[in-house]
């Protein structure tokens, strides 16, 4: 018998079933560190009687043990290998990843109906980049294709909001260009060459040439403008009128500007070699729906006329005039000026409406005719010029 180990009674003159009864009893008291011995088998006993254990034999078909639910609510299957045991940590990182692939498999699965062909089609579309051919396909394709609307929808959705992203950036853009553009950029203009016919002072057919230039910034905007008019015949003049303006407005709100006013006239046949205005105020734009422009500017004005007899006038004056625009087609636009300048001596009215033709990008005709009315002219001048141009502008 091994050192250590606890006493065994002698149960050889016991009778078995006795004999089971006292080991039994005495397999209670052992302590945990003699278990393995404990356990050991008794010395043999006859051998026509078993051999009695004391550690119970696990059944021959054991009940299947009661099934654990994982996170997606599915029994495991019984006959799966048990896992490995993992460490804290690993075994946290399991459980959130059984709970994310429980979420995936909880959430619908995608189930695309829409054939191939009709999704090569509206991608096609998107990639040409334009707007009206998109929205005509995806419309053709909801109709062809009646099982696939919700998919058709969510497309037609996603390429409004990458629209709408696209005008911000672009928008934020312009904006910051405007803002930081020097004194030498953004700006344009138009150039106009022609002919024209006068009545009234001086009736003649003769040359005509203007020149227009424009700056926009973010709020401010500047307009310089120079026209001649000029007419000779056998080497005597009868038609000379020189015109140049500037123009600066300033946006004060959406449709309110404040506008500063400058302008030089020449023009000998109307009686005088000079004559100049100044004035400053407010321009309101009354219509601005894209085909359709009308704005009203109003404020007070100066004006200093050299006559051809030598005197000179100045005199306080009020300022007031009328810019229409409308885009008859892509092609064709009308338009409408008016200035009235009122003072004591001699108030003027220019009015000129003209029509606009495009015929190339770049290159228009425009036919127009300008009414000039002057309530007290100088002596030997009459009241009203007129005057009609035919010209060829170059937009640059």
């Amino acid at each position: 018998m091994p050192a250590g180990s606890p006493n065994l009674p002698n149960l050889s003159g016991i009778p078995s079933a006795a004999g089971l009864l006292v080991a039994a009893l005495w397999a209670t008291q052992i302590s945990p560190a003699h278990a393995q011995q404990a356990a050991a088998p008794f010395p043999s006993a006859p051998h026509d009687q078993a051999q009695p254990q004391l550690i119970p034999q696990e059944p021959e078909n054991p009940a299947p043990p009661e099934p654990v639910l994982p996170l997606n609510g599915a029994p495991e299957d019984p006959t799966a290998a048990a896992p490995e045991a993992l460490p804290i940590k690993d075994a946290q990182q399991a459980a959130d990843d059984a709970q994310t692939d429980a979420l995936a498999a909880a959430a619908p699965e995608a189930n695309p109906t829409l054939p191939e062909a009709v999704r090569a089609m509206i991608e096609a579309a998107i990639e040409d980049e334009k707007e009206a051919t998109v929205l005509a396909v995806l419309e053709l394709a909801r109709k062809t294709n009646p099982g696939s609307e919700d998919e058709i929808t969510a497309i037609r959705t996603a390429y409004r909001e990458k629209l709408a992203a696209d005008k911000q950036v672009a928008e934020a853009q312009k904006v910051e260009a405007l803002r930081t553009a020097g004194m030498l950029e953004n700006w344009d203009g138009r150039g106009e060459l022609g002919a024209f016919q006068s009545t009234g002072n001086a009736e003649v057919i003769g040359f005509t040439a203007a020149l227009t230039l424009n700056k926009r910034g973010y709020n401010w905007r500047h307009r310089l403008t120079g026209r001649a008019d000029y007419q000779q015949t056998n080497s005597v003049v009868r038609r000379e009128q020189y015109l140049a303006t500037y123009e600066p407005n300033l946006k004060l709100s959406e449709r309110v500007f404040a506008f500063g006013f400058g302008q030089y006239e020449q023009d000998r046949f109307q009686g005088f070699t000079g004559r100049y205005t100044l004035s400053s105020g407010l321009r309101y734009e009354l219509v601005d729906d894209g085909a359709v422009t009308l704005s009203a500017k109003v404020g007070p004005a100066w004006r200093s006329t050299n006559f051809v007899d030598g005197t000179n006038l100045n005199e306080l004056a009020a300022l007031g005039a009328l810019d229409l625009s409308w885009k008859l087609t892509d092609n064709i636009t009308l338009t409408s000026n008016s200035n009235l300048i009122l003072q004591n001596s001699n108030s003027t009215l220019v009015s000129q409406n003209g029509a606009l033709a495009k015929v190339a990008s770049k290159l228009s005709v425009r036919l127009s005719h300008t009414v000039e009315y002057n309530t007290q002219p100088p002596v030997g001048a009459v009241n009203t010029d007129m005057l009609s141009r035919v010209t060829l502008i170059y937009d640059f």
